[in-house]
């Protein structure tokens, strides 16, 4: 059974708009990135950076789904669309933060001067995950303040 199509204003019109461009871009992005990442991780091509890692690749994947699971709520303005976005850039945001705390180690074994870290670069660790989120947090960011000071009547009195 479909829901009905609620009568939408044009603040949160645009709000939905720019949530639909931030899908596509961060489905697109990870999307590409994650497939990429899988096919050096079975061996297929070069990696795109640091160490080729399937499972990494899979759960790129599985960001960019979510992302793209929302373009179409989001392009007919449906009441739950918008939490597909935000759930892609919270999945996105769980694994920046997993990449992080595996560079903060590397770091420290590398510090530390530990045997398996001694030829350990900066460029091992990096990979694509850890500046997706950023862009795709900052695009969330900065939609939802334009949406807020839409709905406030921005600077005027």
């Amino acid at each position: 059974m479909r829901r009905p199509r609620m009568s939408l204003n044009g603040k949160v019109r645009e709000q939905y708009g720019g949530l639909l461009v931030m899908s596509v871009i961060g489905a697109a992005a990870y999307g590409a990135l994650g497939l990429a990442e899988c096919l050096a991780g079975v061996g297929l091509t070069a990696s795109v950076a640091g160490h080729p890692d399937l499972v990494r690749g899979a759960i790129m994947l599985v960001v960019a789904m979510v992302f793209a699971a929302g373009v179409r709520p989001l392009r007919r303005r449906e009441d739950d669309a918008a939490a597909f976005a935000v759930v892609g850039v919270l999945l996105g945001g769980i694994l920046f933060v997993i990449e992080l705390a595996v560079l903060l180690t590397d770091m420290l074994g590398w510090a530390l001067r530990l045997e398996d870290w001694l030829s350990w670069s900066l460029m091992d660790s990096l990979d694509a995950s850890l500046f997706l989120f950023p862009l795709c947090a900052s695009l969330l960011a900065l939609l939802s303040l334009r949406s807020t000071s839409v709905s406030t009547g921005g600077d005027q009195p």
